[in-house]
């Protein structure tokens, strides 16, 4: 069951409900699992460094909280999923745009205890729709993560890239 909430001027999407029925990842049996409330938010004010631990999941040379932090500062456009209950970060995506034609997402991550709940597709559903009146919305992803893409009507393309890996982390 999906319900929302508006509060404050903030939309507040619960996933999860106390009723609802989650794999457990040990067993695979399912099982109940207790409600979470995630507050998806289009801001960074009021977000600290401290709430943005356990990103950028297996990267050798990840930013810093506090270099997170700028990163989403900077961006255009950003989407926050925030757990009600702890405050914590539990996922993001940005773009980049000119405004006029053309945007690209740059990151989308939802920490691995959060996952599998539709957190990432609620982000991804919500930048699409502040990229709708442009005439291209690109990204990058490897092919294993191509159809999660593919259920917002995205297509598969090729392109290019170029990595500096002495600048991964961003200092």
């Amino acid at each position: 069951m999906t319900s929302y909430l508006v509060e404050k001027g903030c939309i507040l999407y619960c996933h999860g409900a106390r009723h609802d029925i989650y794999p457990n990842p040990a067993t695979g049996q399912k099982q109940p699992t207790p409600g979470i409330m995630i507050l998806y938010r289009d801001s960074t004010a009021g977000i600290t460094a401290e709430q943005l631990q356990g990103f950028f999941e297996g990267w050798p040379n990840p930013p810093s909280p506090e270099t997170h932090l700028k990163l989403l500062a900077n961006s255009d456009k950003v989407v926050l999923a925030i757990d009600e209950e702890s405050g914590k970060v539990v996922g993001f995506i940005t773009a980049i745009t000119d405004g006029v034609l053309s945007a690209y997402i740059s990151f989308l991550e939802v920490l691995p205890a959060y996952r599998g709940r539709g957190i990432g597709r609620e982000l991804v559903r919500r930048m699409l729709e502040k990229l709708a009146g442009l005439y291209a919305v690109d990204l990058l992803c490897d092919p294993d993560l191509q159809p999660f893409y593919e259920r917002f009507g995205m297509r598969r393309a090729s392109g290019m890239s170029l990595r500096n890996y002495l600048f991964q982390s961003g200092s």
